[in-house]
This record gives C-alpha cells, sequence and structure tokens, in this order.
C-alpha cells in the first residue's frame, strides 16, 4: 500500500523517537558497563585491563526499507515478443506513408487552390482589350453628279479593364483579297514600324486603329454608287483585320494579344434620298478573332515582337 505524505511523515517521526529511545536505552546499558568494568579493574592490575565491545543494530522504518528495496532491486520489465515488436514497426510504418501521402496531397490542393485565387485576381484586375467593330464612313458628302467618293474605315477597341494597356503595338490591314487572308498577310510586313510606335490605353478607354482610306472601286466592286440597290450583296472578299499585342502592369504576367478580322458581306442603298446613303455590313472571319494563347498565332507574334 502506497502512504500518502503526510502518512508517511508522521510514521518517520514515530520511528524516530522509537530510534532515540533505543540509543537512550543503549546508553544506560554502556554506562552500567563502564562501571562495573571500572569497579573490575580497580580489583586487577592495569595491564589486565579487558576490552569493551559493543554490539549495536540499527532497523530502518519497514516504510524506508521497502522504498530502498525497490529502488536497489527494481523489477523487472515484461519484454514483447519479436514477432508483435515487428508487427507495430510495419503498422507504425504504414500509418506515417499515408500521413506523408495525405499531406502531400493537401499540400497540392493549397498549391492549387493559390493559383486559382491568384488567376482569378488577375483576370479581374488585367486589362482587357476587345474589339468593338468597324467604323465606315464616306470622307465628303455625295454629289448627285456620282462623283467618286473616298471612304474612311477605322477598327474600333476598347480596353474594358480596370487597369491601363501599356506598350501597345498594333496593327490594321483592309484589303480586297479573292484568295483569302493568309497568315503572312494577317501579321504584316511592318513589323519594324509597329515596335517602334508604341502607345497606351487608359482602363475603360476606347481607341482607334487605323484610319484606312479608300474609294468607291473598293466599296462597290467597281459598280456606280447611283446603280446600287437595296438588294445587292458583295462577296469579293473584302477583309478587314488588325491585331494588339500590349501589357498590363500587374507583375509576373505574359503580354496579351487580341486579333479581329471582318469581311464584308454586303452593301445597301437608300435610293430614296438624293444622294442614295449606303450601309455597309460585316461578318466574323473563321479564324483571328481571338484573345492571348487561344490565338494560333500567339507564339509567332511573341517572337516577332520581342
Amino acid at each position: 500500500m502506497q502512504l500518502r505524505p503526510n502518512d508517511f511523515l508522521r510514521r518517520m517521526l514515530d520511528e524516530h523517537r522509537t530510534f532515540v529511545k533505543i540509543l537512550e536505552s543503549i546508553k544506560v546499558k554502556v554506562d552500567a558497563i563502564a562501571e562495573e568494568s571500572k569497579a573490575n579493574n580497580q580489583s586487577t592490575k592495569p595491564d589486565e585491563q579487558l576490552p569493551i565491545v559493543l554490539n549495536a543494530e540499527l532497523k530502518l522504518p519497514s516504510a524506508v526499507a521497502g522504498y530502498y528495496d525497490s529502488k536497489s532491486h527494481p523489477k523487472e520489465h515484461w519484454k514483447p515478443p519479436h514477432w508483435l515488436r515487428f508487427s507495430v514497426a510495419i503498422i507504425t510504418l504504414l500509418v506515417l506513408v499515408w500521413y506523408a501521402c495525405t499531406t502531400h496531397r493537401q499540400y497540392e490542393a493549397m498549391l492549387d487552390s493559390n493559383k486559382i485565387s491568384r488567376d482569378t485576381l488577375t483576370s479581374v484586375q488585367r486589362s482587357f482589350v476587345i474589339f468593338r467593330g468597324i467604323r465606315a464612313r464616306p470622307l465628303t458628302k455625295r454629289s448627285t453628279q456620282g462623283d467618286i467618293n473616298t471612304w474612311v474605315f477605322e477598327m474600333g477597341v476598347e480596353n474594358v479593364g480596370p487597369t491601363p494597356a501599356s506598350d501597345v503595338m498594333h496593327y490594321f490591314g483592309a484589303e480586297e483579297l479573292p484568295g483569302g487572308l493568309t497568315e503572312d498577310r494577317f501579321i504584316g510586313t511592318e513589323i519594324s514600324e509597329v515596335k517602334g510606335s508604341l502607345s497606351a490605353i487608359g482602363p475603360r478607354q476606347p481607341f482607334a486603329l487605323g484610319p484606312a482610306f479608300k474609294d468607291d472601286n473598293f466599296v462597290f466592286g467597281g459598280k456606280r454608287p447611283e446603280r446600287i440597290t437595296a438588294t445587292d450583296v458583295l462577296t469579293r472578299g473584302v477583309f478587314f483585320w488588325g491585331w494588339l499585342f500590349y501589357k498590363d502592369i500587374l507583375p509576373d504576367t505574359k503580354a496579351h494579344l487580341t486579333e479581329f478580322c471582318q469581311q464584308m458581306t454586303g452593301v445597301t442603298a437608300n435610293v430614296t434620298k438624293s444622294p442614295p446613303e449606303f450601309s455597309l455590313y460585316f461578318g466574323d472571319c473563321r479564324q483571328h478573332n481571338c484573345q492571348d494563347e487561344r490565338c494560333n498565332d500567339y507564339a509567332l507574334l511573341s517572337s516577332k515582337l520581342k
């Protein structure tokens, strides 16, 4: 039975008192023996004195003795068999492997979450230039005599993002191409001139590419304007195209590309007015209406404009 501290101290005090009484009784016996020896010495010669031998035995309290016995002779601990220790080691190893795999998956999920958050923030804060359409108008008011007029064509774009687009490089073309618009013609041959004329577009600001000046022959295909009726549709391969290559102010982001391509699909005339008023119609090309890396020639344009 294990003793409480107060009981142990009380037991020690009791044992101490008992020990003191034993010493007192020993002292009394020693004094008595000394008196007896003195009396014997008086009756014998001095060189015949007998030695005094005192045997004393000290017993520790049972609580203290038990404590020291447990320290000097500890009990042997139980040792598990080898097969049990081996099984525990294998199970521990499997648990550690499972924990490492789970931690790795959590780490990858955290990286994916951070990338999604960063991409979302970038897509919200970046500059974003989009195509707004072709603006076509006669340069001068048409006369009733059917004089050949000059037309002005511009490509309207707008930065719809909340941050400015910087280092803007752009190109705009307008040609009649019966064989279609090739890749080389789309990119253009004036790359060095384009690289030397940088501009910027403010946040949520419009921007115009051009102008391109064309005459009636380009618009009407050689027909006299006064002969164009409301049902005439011209599909002669007249293309209007262009691109913008720009950067945003966010760090560690790639340059952006906006491509657009339109083909004139028809002309109508309001012959009720004198002189007649004409309206031009456009449609998207089969390609080159895209953004950034969704454009097939993004890498090609990037290498040419660096």
